[in-house]
């Protein structure tokens, strides 16, 4: 309480006002500034991070695929390709936190998301006793399901670590409306529409209501793992604001911790509107074509496709041109936007048009994929191409339509993603050379 006295006439006027709010919101701008200066550090870490993993998973997957027969170098190398998908998940996380942007969305079967993180956690924690508890089990919402993976796997891991002579822990789904949201939440404006609420329970050891207060702080853990980052809970909370949701916990020493996620279900794509000043343009999400082909079939009827390439960093195109080649395709490389123009145009003008372009996002000193591609849909309305970024928070990444893509493909990604991302498109438009 902040406490004032005035004199008056044959006396003292003394006013107690309650200031706990000022100070929580005093508290809640120095944390924001904070947050926003660890992002963009973040932010540009991961970026030229993700580049390095990109070359580095492709190269030792490559490898792997070369020389199947040597036992002694596929172990050797696969010990090398975990390690290097731990510190891919590491990235995702520092990217998570430092994004602020936009989730890539897909409508997702929520009940079918928890229970594959479920079944990969019980192989890790057997003396844990797993409980999925599900009020809609048909229930699915618009989110980003890498994100909000994450953000499950995060509360859940946390949870597991609590319980280390095992425990019960509980994951429940369920579908509530605006009203209830207020429930949970009272200082919460909840969208006008049904909200997914996901709650986590343990019976672990809890917290204090100081770690409490605390929890959401970049780098604070009470883990004592070597490998406990202090980050999981900041990009849990990152993840349900871009969802437009929130994330709380509860715990009491002794007792353990219940931790809440809720956000809105979504809208259909098309039915989204304006977010944080934001446009929300609807995703762009590829048909699933029925064929009696088997996959190894439509892939040796793409066999011979013309793709283009735009990509700055020179071991990343290397590895991009070898694992297309290899798969068939024939590749045409370019680092930088005019000179992907002046091929395309050439092919065109030639008769030998390209059946794909794959564009790298961001160019060092030089014209980027979005700009690309606007000048080439000038030359070529049905220009068919593909956007890749290791800025996963981009709009053009999280809605490639509205820049004419046609699919996105996230860094770091293995060469199998790469195919398989070249397949998707060229089969969904039905392109045969």
């Amino acid at each position: 309480f902040e406490v004032r006295a005035y004199p008056t006439q044959g006396g003292v006027l003394i006013l107690f006002t309650d200031i706990t709010a000022t100070r929580l919101e005093a508290a809640e701008q120095v944390r924001q500034h904070r947050l926003e200066g660890l992002g963009l550090l973040a932010r540009g870490f991961a970026h030229d991070f993700n580049n390095s993993l990109t070359t580095l998973t492709g190269n030792v997957s490559l490898a792997r695929e070369r020389h199947p027969e040597d036992a002694e170098l596929q172990s050797m190398l696969e010990e090398a390709q975990a390690a290097a998908s731990k510190a891919t998940g590491l990235v995702q996380q520092l990217m998570t936190f430092a994004r602020g942007g936009r989730p890539i969305r897909e409508r997702t079967r929520i009940p079918d998301l928890i229970r594959r993180i479920l079944t990969e956690q019980r192989l890790r924690h057997p003396e844990i006793r797993y409980q999925y508890q599900v009020a809609d089990a048909g229930v699915v919402a618009n989110v980003d399901p890498a994100q909000v993976g994450r953000l499950i796997e995060n509360l859940v891991t946390n949870s597991a670590a609590a319980m280390p002579d095992g425990g019960v822990l509980i994951v429940r789904s369920s579908r509530v409306t605006p009203e209830g949201v207020l429930k949970i939440r009272s200082s919460h404006t909840p969208a006008d529409e049904d909200h997914l609420l996901i709650e986590v329970i343990d019976t672990g050891h809890g917290m204090s209501d100081q770690d409490l207060a605390r929890v959401f702080e970049p780098y604070f853990t009470t883990r004592r793992e070597n490998n406990a980052t202090g980050i999981g809970l900041t990009v849990c909370e990152s993840i349900a604001k871009a969802h437009g949701g929130f994330i709380q916990l509860q715990s009491k020493e002794g007792k353990g911790t219940i931790a809440t996620f809720c956000a809105p279900l979504g809208r259909r794509p098309e039915e989204l509107g304006e977010a944080d000043g934001v446009p929300a343009y609807p995703n762009f999400e590829i048909p699933v074509l029925k064929s009696s082909l088997d996959e190894e079939d439509s892939e040796a009827l793409l066999v011979g496709t013309r793709i283009l390439i735009l990509e700055d960093d020179a071991p990343i195109r290397r590895l991009m041109a070898a694992t297309l080649r290899r798969a068939g395709h024939e590749v045409v490389e370019t680092k930088e936007g005019r000179e992907t123009l002046a091929v395309y145009t050439e092919a065109i003008q030639r008769g030998e048009r390209f059946h794909l372009l794959i564009c790298d996002l961001t160019i060092e000193n030089g014209m980027g994929g979005v700009e690309t591609m606007r000048r080439l849909l000038q030359t070529d309305p049905d220009v068919l191409a593909i956007v890749s970024s290791g800025y996963s928070d981009a709009p053009a990444m999280s809605s490639p339509a509205a820049f004419g893509f046609k699919g996105v493909l996230p860094k770091p990604y293995a060469p199998t993603e790469l195919r398989a991302a070249v397949h998707r498109i060229l089969s969904a438009h039905r392109i045969i050379p």
